[in-house]
């Protein structure tokens, strides 16, 4: 039988969260596909808050919350779902990324309407 180290003996250590690291990939993800169609791009490099980023579209500015969309299996067959507006405030447009094929598009319910489609 083995005698467990106290965590004293063993010290600190870095645990990586991958949900921080998707995250942070699909937001530098949507930033460049948003350069690429001629938006600026502003980015919120903390972690916290509702916005992830803010695009300047001609005289308009947009906050952003970027998502991936998430896959539910229901009898058998694979669907990605958009989950998230009901608890964001209504001036913030979630755009969701596809994380398979890497589509990109706005929430149905949350998609400013003189940009239906800029990411097509």
């Amino acid at each position: 039988m083995q005698q467990r180290q106290s965590l004293a003996a063993i010290g600190q250590r870095y645990i990586e969260s991958n949900t921080k690291r998707t995250g942070d990939f699909y937001e530098y993800y949507v930033a460049l596909e948003a350069w690429k169609r001629k938006a600026e791009v502003f980015m919120n490099l903390g972690s916290s808050g509702k916005t992830d980023l803010i695009l300047k579209i001609g005289d308009r500015l947009l906050e952003c919350d970027v998502k991936v969309r998430k896959h539910n299996i229901v009898n058998g067959k694979l669907y990605y779902c958009t989950r998230g507006s009901k608890t964001f405030p209504k001036h913030i447009f979630l755009i969701y990324v596809h994380p398979v094929t890497g589509e990109i598009d706005w929430h149905k319910d949350r998609n400013p309407d003189f940009l239906e489609d800029f990411w097509k």
